[in-house]
């Protein structure tokens, strides 16, 4: 009799556990299956053409009457709060922000859509923001000084912008560049028209037959105003130059003026660093170190800075050149690494 009794209270404590229901199934949202609005293209400041749009199931079914919160990380999204409709799909639209690449908008569910969503839910949209119409022409970079004959260097190149100051990468008309203020009477010679490529119009081998201070270049192109750069100056190659090296320009290159500091021109123009200029005895010539192949090699150029000629190709590295007095040989310090 007490074995019965036991075996009856057992059964009676299983059957209890059977009657619990399973949890109702969680939220998720993911991009509309068609025409999610993911991955449009517009200008900068403009308003996507399509809505983005989201779908949102409960477990495998779609969920109406959810609300559905939008943000973006650049521009606008309107509204930014929906509910789902019938169908669970949610929508709103994207005003792109006025900085040209990628920007991204999120639609999420709050943590509070359910019982047992404990977790807020979000799906990302992207889009790209294209530069606006040109609105200006710039220098960029404008004409620096150089010697008498010599390509203006770097080259000059001129850019339209859109009203952010974006390079207006749709505009592809030819540009021209133009003597503005001439006060030597020079040429301009080399490319002056060229066709601006992604916005950008360059000028590799200007070059002017006159030195002389206060030269100026005018940019125009069609439909926009002209532009006026910066004074330059053009130098004539004379004894009594300093040689030097500055990063004044962004990297270390080789320099030089006139004993008064004036008629400065960058020699080298070059990313890598160029160091330790020294002339030779009769000034024709200046013998530098630079690591522009990979390594510290000696090389030797014209004092215009045309000719530059390699004279070392190792790994050691060379350092202070120096002159013999009758310009025949070059001593070194040499360094094997």
């Amino acid at each position: 009799m007490k074995a019965r009794a036991f075996i009856g209270i057992t059964l009676a404590v299983w059957g209890c556990g059977e009657s619990i229901a399973p949890p109702p199934p969680g939220l998720s949202v993911q991009l509309a299956p068609a025409n999610s609005g993911d991955g449009q293209t517009d200008t900068i400041g403009g308003r996507l053409a399509n809505p983005l749009r989201v779908l949102v199931l409960r477990g495998q079914s779609p969920a109406p009457r959810i609300a559905v919160s939008w943000t973006a990380t650049a521009g606008s999204v309107s509204p930014t709060s929906t509910t789902t409709d019938a169908s669970g799909i949610a929508q709103a639209t994207w005003t792109l922000a006025d900085t040209v690449g990628v920007q991204s908008a999120t639609a999420s569910l709050p943590s509070d859509t359910a019982v047992n969503d404990t977790v807020p839910l979000h799906v990302s949209f992207s889009a790209v923001a294209r530069a606006g119409a040109p609105t200006a022409l710039v220098f960029r970079p404008g004409p620096s000084n150089a010697f008498v004959g010599r390509p203006l260097a770097p080259a000059v190149r001129v850019a339209a912008l859109d009203r952010r100051g974006n390079v207006a990468t749709d505009f592809h008309v030819p540009v021209t560049v133009a003597l503005a203020a001439d006060p030597s009477g020079a040429s301009l010679t080399g490319t002056t028209s060229a066709d601006a490529v992604e916005g950008v119009a360059a000028f590799p081998d200007l070059t002017l037959d006159h030195a002389g201070a206060g030269y100026t270049l005018t940019a125009s192109g069609a439909g926009l105003t002209s532009v006026t750069s910066a004074a330059f100056e053009i130098v004539s190659p004379a004894p009594g130059r300093i040689a030097f090296v500055s990063p004044r320009d962004g990297n270390y290159d080789i320099y030089t003026m006139n004993a008064d500091g004036s008629g400065l021109v960058n020699l080298t123009n070059n990313p890598m660093l160029d160091d330790a200029p020294a002339w030779s005895p009769d000034g024709t010539k200046i013998a530098f170190v630079s690591n522009r192949s990979g390594d510290h090699d000696l090389y030797v150029m014209n004092a215009d800075g045309t000719g530059v000629t390699p004279l070392t190709h190792d790994q050691a590295v060379e350092a202070g050149p120096e002159w013999s007095p009758d310009g025949t040989r070059i001593v070194v310090s040499r360094t094997d690494i």
